[in-house]
């Protein structure tokens, strides 16, 4: 590896920003007064939908006052450890925005946080995009493992899809071979570390 001090290698604090920017899941730098001091394109997208979280006079603000309490709540209790914090979007409470959280760096009464943010209504088709890959599936498993995955049961599938409930079986059958899983509970458990 080639050091910075030789002039070889570019600033890794451009690269990391670079990096980072481009990373497709919402991320946020804001102070102890949720102003934002940096937000990739992901997040200022996200912020603009105002689904829960939005951008006003320069700062994160959760909409309604319910949910901003819990936001300012939240942000006083972060340390070094990632934290998690669930704003409920709807009134059922059934989606919410996942945000994690942690201290960056405290400096003369300053303190910076990092956040990474996700709605739980698009989170797995997020993180799914390549899942296919490590698995062998094909495009057509791919997709039905998308709809398995957000709780869609065969006739659903068949019915979307155009499908005959035995063809969509058939597809469900080889994920679970390819996955070596023999129900949907196994199929969660084999899938859970690449949704986090």
């Amino acid at each position: 590896m080639r050091s910075i001090q030789d002039g070889h290698v570019a600033n890794p604090v451009i690269l990391l920003q670079r990096w980072i920017a481009q990373e497709r899941r919402p991320r946020m730098m804001v102070d102890q007064s949720l102003s934002i001091i940096w937000a990739n394109a992901t997040a200022k997208l996200a912020l603009e939908a105002r689904q829960c979280l939005s951008y006003r006079g320069g700062r994160l603000s959760a909409l309604g006052s319910a949910r901003q309490q819990q936001l300012e709540s939240w942000l006083a209790t972060l340390t070094v450890r990632p934290s998690r914090l669930f704003l409920s979007i709807d009134d059922e409470s059934v989606n919410h925005v996942v945000m994690t959280g942690q201290l960056l760096a405290a400096d003369a009464g300053a303190r910076f946080f990092g956040i990474s943010f996700c709605d739980t209504r698009t989170k797995s088709s997020l993180l799914l995009d390549d899942l296919d890959q490590p698995f062998g599936l094909t495009r057509a498993e791919h997709c039905i493992l998308r709809y398995l995955l957000s709780g869609s049961q065969v006739a659903d599938i068949a019915d979307d899809k155009g499908l005959s409930p035995e063809t969509v079986r058939s597809h469900v059958r080889s994920i679970y071979a390819k996955l070596q899983v023999n129900s949907r509970e196994r199929l969660f458990q084999r899938l859970q570390p690449y949704l986090t």
